[in-house]
């Protein structure tokens, strides 16, 4: 159901032929119990192409349809669709619609900051640059910061400055998660934590969590990276560990009062915001809040 629209369809036909439903049907999700799947963020008509192709294989991609389905095939997890529908944009997309705006679109976008090769092979040989004078400006001032780096003082700093967290400058963390490549929802549940250094193009193992967590929530107050809640294979949990990177040590801290996973989780002032979730047995609208100084 997508607001006032209802579709009837076999859960073994979506399942089979739609990997966010197989993901759905095939796990403990709570949808995976319900007669009716309430559904947002689609178009009710998108919705029902896409049903008709897992049971027909037959989509009609067309002006006004495609960016409805180009937008439920991505949430869907229909590469095929989605792949259809770039194709279709890439082919009827006229140069003369898309060329005014590049310059504006490229001047916005930290092209500097981008591999050279990259730049050489990919961007210099898009056609729609090679015909824009003031895309070819750009992409040479990138260029020119890789190659004459006495330069690089002329280039607009916004363009140099790369995007990164303040709080673990410059570091990816990956934490928990699923041990299955093949399903986002399928898996064992893993206390493994890695990071990535961008500048050194390496990854490496940090110390793992004391329980495996997967769908957990991850905030960075005061230099500490906080797991908290997630699933860890067989229950929701409220447990919130904290890592410091300086000592690549784990400690428990104060616990949620609601076991809860798949939260939203944000920083704000200092505190640590959790939001919804779900708790094993139904979504949640509760929300916690968790003051570092006070370890509560």
């Amino acid at each position: 159901q997508i607001g006032d629209h209802k579709f009837s369809a076999h859960r073994i036909v979506l399942a089979a032929s739609i990997p966010y439903f197989h993901a759905m049907f095939t796990n403990d999700m709570m949808e995976c119990k319900q007669d009716e799947i309430v559904m947002q963020g689609m178009d009710p008509s998108a919705l029902e192409a896409l049903i008709n192709f897992a049971y027909n294989g037959n989509l009609a991609i067309d002006q006004q349809n495609v960016q409805s389905l180009l937008m439920g095939a991505s949430f869907l997890q229909l590469q095929s669709i989605k792949d259809a529908c770039c194709t279709f944009l890439r082919e009827r997309y006229d140069r003369e619609q898309r060329g005014p705006c590049l310059p504006e679109l490229l001047s916005n976008i930290r092209l500097p900051l981008c591999r050279p090769q990259f730049l050489s092979d990919r961007v210099q040989q898009d056609d729609l640059v090679r015909c824009c004078h003031k895309c070819r400006d750009l992409v040479d001032e990138a260029k020119d910061y890789h190659l004459m780096p006495e330069r690089r003082p002329h280039v607009p700093a916004f363009r140099t400055r790369p995007r990164c967290c303040t709080s673990i400058a410059g570091l990816i963390y990956a934490v928990g998660g699923l041990n299955s490549a093949a399903n986002f929802y399928a898996g064992d549940s893993l206390n493994v934590v890695e990071v990535f250094d961008p500048i050194a193009n390496h990854w490496e193992k940090c110390h793992p969590m004391t329980t495996a967590r997967s769908r957990v929530g991850v905030a960075v107050v005061n230099g500490l990276l906080y797991a908290i809640g997630g699933y860890d294979g067989q229950l929701r949990l409220s447990t919130v560990e904290a890592y410091n990177p300086e000592t690549d040590t784990w400690a428990r801290v104060g616990s949620m009062n609601s076991k809860r996973s798949a939260m939203g989780t944000v920083v704000l002032d200092g505190q640590i915001y959790v939001c919804g979730g779900y708790d094993g047995n139904s979504s949640l609208n509760s929300v916690e809040t968790y003051s570092p100084e006070t370890d509560k």
